[in-house]
């Protein structure tokens, strides 16, 4: 299952670890662009904003 994750501060940043450590995978966007990297080194897409985020999960829900 794919999972867009938009903020990643105190709660979305555990929350989205989390998800990922349980199997899951993120596409995740923040504002800050080293809280998304500290993610995307967890194992998480990258996304440049929160549409691309709603964008990638339509598309890879089809």
């Amino acid at each position: 299952m794919k999972i867009g994750f938009i903020g990643l501060g105190i709660m979305g940043k555990p929350m989205s670890k989390n998800l990922i450590k349980a199997g899951y995978s993120l596409v995740v966007s923040d504002r800050n662009s080293a809280v998304v990297a500290e993610v995307v080194a967890a194992g998480a897409t990258a996304a440049d904003t929160a549409k691309a985020v709603a964008d990638h999960h339509h598309h890879a829900a089809h």
